[in-house]
């Protein structure tokens, strides 16, 4: 799930399950043609960095050290508008 506030969205999460331990969570904000480590194993993961009132298309994948997951389903979301 994700949820925006000022200059910031926060995605929720269930852990992945892996026959390998899970090291990072990666996301995407635009669809999947860019990755970013989350630098965390734990829900929420919050990034601090995005543009109110622009719409970005969010994924979320686990990462371990054989491979990356997949993609979650993608989530469109926009950040708040605050006046």
């Amino acid at each position: 799930m994700v949820t925006s506030s000022d200059g910031s969205l926060s995605l929720a999460f269930t852990a992945a399950t892996s026959s390998q331990p899970i090291l990072d969570y990666q996301y995407s904000l635009d669809g999947g043609m860019t990755w970013t480590s989350g630098g965390t194993t734990t829900a929420p993961l919050v990034n601090n960095g995005v543009i109110n009132a622009t719409t970005y298309s969010v994924e979320l994948r686990a990462v371990n050290s054989v491979d990356d997951g997949p993609a979650s389903a993608s989530s469109s979301r926009v950040g708040i508008i605050f006046s």
